[in-house]
Parts: C-alpha cells; structure tokens; sequence
C-alpha cells in the first residue's frame, strides 16, 4: 500500500513538473517527454506485465491535466 502511494505522488509530481514547469525553459512545442521517461524507466525496472496499469494511469491524468481529448496519450504510450 505504501508502495502504491509513492507511485501516486511520483506520478502526480511528474505530470504537474510536464505540464507546467518544463514549457517555460523550452520554446516552442517540442519539450522533453518526462513522463515518456518514467514510463520507459519504470518498464525497464518492474517489467511491463507489472507496470502497464501505471502507464495507463500516467495517460490518462496527463490528459486531464493537459487539456487534451483523454484518451490520446493511452493510444500512444
């Protein structure tokens, strides 16, 4: 449980770090992807058939919290 609730707050800290600390050091639309990076490190560590419900958590709330159509980043990640 404990585990679970550390997941949550790095996940939470990343996706506010992505969407409003990160743009305002990079012009333009590209930015790096932080969240794409938890993603593929956390696969790496824990395997996929562990970590894929995170990935979609991850998805989802970065669409919330970005303004975009939810569901598009879970297609892409």
């Amino acid at each position: 449980m404990e585990r679970k609730a550390i997941r949550i707050g790095i996940v939470l800290f990343a996706v506010l770090l992505q969407i409003s600390f990160i743009p305002a050091f990079f012009s333009g639309i590209r930015t790096p992807g932080l969240i794409l990076a938890l993603a593929i490190s956390w696969t790496v560590i824990s395997g996929f058939s562990e970590i894929y419900i995170w990935l979609i958590f991850m998805a989802v709330l970065l669409d919330i919290f970005s303004y975009q159509r939810i569901g598009i980043n879970p297609i892409f990640f």
